[in-house]
């Protein structure tokens, strides 16, 4: 529950930081300019303070985000002291074992789309703070186009975190791209989809082999039932897909994979097996 408001926290400042060394740099070329060019120099340097104001006017909403996630982060190292003395009090161990119950079903009922029971729970244990609900509803959106066959939101997601999805290796752009591609084949617009392949596909070497699965299918069309081609036009391609999105979504919001609940639960069972669990004979 630390982990999603310090990453959030993180991209907040990397994305901080390079929005001010790309204007600062910006504003360099351009007072270098105005010193060979003195002539212009009034109207150009009206430009450049306007350009930093606005500059600065982003740096202050961004350090109102960071100071905001500061907080959430205070907050719930806060609460989880605050647990922690609670477990250690064999008075209080009951309450505060029952609102982790509470917080790991909320939370399970959150990723499963059950929003309204998450948030009524939540808030009768008054434990909505703790939850990642704008989080978690913002990112549904793009999912949910793509379970619609709409590429286009978790594309843009992608743009979004690039960096991230690239430093872990991730193709998921390239997947969502040669979903595109085989949507157009199946349509029978070959020529698009060949213009796609060219601009998306073509320059990512590891990429190849995919990529000639792709240009054999569009030879042999949607109807063939020849494997492995048959299998990109398998109509359960697009909940893979979109199995594959919801797993890179959680890794770059720093959600654990599986939920917090169901490894509660897995831990329980398995300690349920052990000799420590049983006294005496029995």
């Amino acid at each position: 529950m630390l982990r999603v408001p310090a990453e959030q926290l993180a991209q907040t400042c990397r994305k901080q930081h390079k929005l001010v060394e790309k204007e600062l740099n910006s504003a360099m070329g351009e007072i270098h300019e105005v010193l060979k060019d003195r002539h212009a120099g009034s109207s150009s340097m009206n430009g450049l303070v306007d350009r930093l104001q606005s500059l600065k006017r982003k740096v202050e909403d961004g350090q109102v985000q960071e100071d905001e996630l500061l907080q959430r982060c205070r907050m719930r190292l806060d609460y989880l002291q605050n647990m922690h003395e609670r477990d250690a009090n064999p008075k209080n161990r009951d309450s505060a074992q029952t609102e982790r119950l509470q917080r790991l079903v909320a939370d399970y009922l959150l990723r499963e789309g059950y929003d309204n029971s998450a948030r009524c729970l939540a808030e009768g244990a008054g434990l909505e703070r703790y939850l990642d609900f704008e989080l978690v509803l913002a990112s549904r959106d793009a999912l949910a186009a793509l379970r619609a066959r709409d590429c286009e939101p978790a594309l843009a997601w992608c743009a979004e975190h690039r960096a991230k999805l690239k430093k872990a290796g991730s193709t998921l752009e390239l997947q969502l791209r040669l979903q595109q591609f085989v949507e157009l084949v199946r349509a029978g617009r070959a020529v698009e989809a060949l213009s796609h392949a060219r601009r998306h596909l073509s320059s990512v070497a590891e990429f190849e082999p995919q990529l000639r699965l792709a240009m054999t299918s569009l030879a042999l069309g949607p109807a063939t039932c020849a494997a492995p081609y048959a299998q990109l036009f398998d109509e359960g391609a697009w909940e893979r897909l979109a199995a594959l999105f919801h797993q890179q979504q959680l890794a770059a919001l720093a959600m654990p994979a599986t939920a917090p609940l169901l490894v509660a639960i897995g831990a329980g069972l398995t300690a349920l097996k052990t000799p420590s669990c049983f006294h005496g004979e029995h």
